[in-house]
């Protein structure tokens, strides 16, 4: 976890934490890879089809999708 990690990442760790499941069981149960649940966390991986089936399974509100890229296109700004 690292010094960039947004609010809204946070957010879906904590939901992982608090549902007890694993970026890993979430994989299998959506049929993708681990990191490709990880990248999507992390908002590297913007597929909206997945983005869905992981906040169902959280439980929580598409808008942390939303509120993800603004935080990132945020950081991206302060960095130039």
């Amino acid at each position: 976890m690292g010094s960039n990690m947004t609010s809204s990442t946070r957010k879906l760790r904590a939901a992982l934490l608090l549902k007890a499941i694993t970026e890993r069981e979430i994989a299998v149960q959506i049929g993708v890879s681990q990191s490709s649940i990880s990248r999507t966390i992390r908002g590297e991986r913007r597929n909206a089809r997945l983005r869905i089936r992981i906040s169902r399974l959280l439980g929580v509100s598409i808008d942390v999708w939303r509120d993800l890229d603004a935080e990132l296109k945020t950081q991206e700004v302060k960095k130039q």
